[in-house]
């Protein structure tokens, strides 16, 4: 056999959940109608749907309190249980204690004098530590909470742009290389990732070979969607580079939280949605500006001003069951990426969020031609993205020799040997005890 599945876990339903979930939520998006939207409604959707996480940290929270209950019942059950026997050996032990107390006072006095001292420090530097840290997590909470509204409202508003409305084959897969490569970079700088071996490098090779091919077809037969390349990609990625600062120092903040998804979701959609209000107050102070012919959404009413969900409430005329969807979607959707981002790494989710990229040329419509050639392309994409995630080994050419369950493999059997070793040594040492 060529080809083998990794060590799969429940864990690994994450790398089927998310891509499912994210092209579900793209598709979703695709179809409403956009009349009586403005640029604030779709923003609106992403931040609410974060900020009903509290439901499930509210809920996370009162479990915890029950298994705290719990256990310091157990432990004051214990106490009273170890309380009865302590009595019964100080009565014992009493008589002993009286003749020697008067001897023992004043050295007494002055060891506990010096241990409540000592003591006292210590209680003072774990509630400084406790000070920093909770400082520390609300830092970093406010901080991916700015980053993440900063990066959707540049995404929907420059994603709305005209000339960005017509994007080719080739810069869509190379926008998502990029953001890859981005996600990958800063993970090696903030965080300690895992070190890439000879499987890992082969298949981000294939995948940059099948980027470039791409770019060149796309070049090739879709010039006339090429146009604005460099334009298109730069706010294509600009925030793409907010997302993956706020997915790292919110990996940051899950780390020193234990992975407390729910909590970093909400402090997410709340952020973001009261920025969102002081932006739309802002705004409604200025007039629209004459002849705005970039973006096409409605973004300007007939009186000239800014549509707002604050002060334009049509934008809910439409607010149907496709936008009920959307945020449950998107609700899922955050969760399962934290999580993937959490139990595995930056870079298996900057892998498997590539994923959906490419399920876009099977769901679009191109030339037949153009079509089978993008297609054909994301297959061996998915697939390589597969083998650098090792759910897919190569066994052949020691692709598969520093894989993690290999690795498992070779441990297993060293402590085996090792054992063996152990036992031929005692075995020899009982026959020299025997002569």
């Amino acid at each position: 056999m060529f080809i083998s599945l990794g060590e799969l876990n429940k864990k690994c339903l994450l790398f089927i959940l998310v891509p499912i979930l994210v092209t579900l939520r793209w598709f979703l998006e695709s179809q409403y109608n956009k009349e009586n939207k403005n640029l604030f409604f779709n923003s609106f959707l992403r931040f609410f749907s974060c900020s009903i996480n509290l439901i499930p940290w509210i809920f996370l929270l009162k479990t915890m309190d029950i298994a705290l209950e719990r256990r310091s019942s157990r432990k004051s059950i214990e106490k009273e249980m170890s309380k009865d026997k302590n009595d019964k050996n100080d009565n014992i032990d009493d008589a002993y204690y009286n003749v020697n107390r008067r001897d023992s006072t004043l050295s007494s006095h002055s060891s506990d004098s010096l241990f409540s001292i000592e003591m006292q420090k210590q209680i003072d530097k774990k509630l400084e530590k406790k000070k920093k840290s909770k400082n520390r997590t609300m830092v970093l909470l406010s901080i991916t909470g700015i980053l993440f509204f900063v990066s959707v409202s540049l995404h929907f508003i420059l994603s709305e742009l005209n000339f960005r409305k017509s994007v080719s084959g080739g810069l869509i897969v190379f926008s998502t290389f990029i953001r890859t490569i981005i996600l990958v970079l800063l993970s090696n700088i903030f965080i300690k990732s895992e070190k890439m071996y000879r499987h890992h490098r082969f298949s981000g090779l294939i995948i940059c070979l099948i980027t470039i091919l791409f770019l060149v077809f796309s070049q090739l037969y879709e010039k006339e969607k090429s146009e604005y390349f460099f334009n298109k990609l730069v706010v294509m990625v600009i925030p793409d580079i907010g997302f993956a600062f706020m997915y790292i120092i919110g990996l940051r903040y899950l780390i020193g939280s234990s992975g407390n998804v729910y909590k970093l979701l909400f402090y997410n959609g709340f952020i973001g949605m009261i920025l969102s209000i002081f932006v739309q107050i802002i705004i409604s102070f200025f007039n629209c500006p004459k002849d705005f012919d970039y973006i096409n959404y409605q973004i300007c009413d007939e009186n000239g001003n800014f549509r707002t969900i604050l002060f334009n409430l049509k934008s809910f005329q439409n607010f149907g069951l496709i936008s009920i969807f959307i945020i449950i979607v998107y609700f899922f959707e955050n969760i399962c990426i934290f999580l993937l981002i959490y139990n595995f790494s930056i870079n298996h989710f900057a892998a498997i969020f590539s994923i959906p990229t490419y399920f876009q040329f099977i769901i679009e419509g191109n030339a037949l031609g153009l079509k089978l050639i993008y297609i054909i392309g994301s297959i061996i994409i998915i697939f390589m993205t597969l083998v650098y995630n090792e759910i897919i080994i190569l066994k052949f050419l020691g692709f598969e020799t520093n894989t993690k369950i290999e690795i498992v493999k070779r441990a297993k059997s060293d402590t085996e040997v090792n054992q063996l070793i152990q036992s031929d040594k005692l075995f020899d040492m009982d026959e020299n005890e025997d002569f």
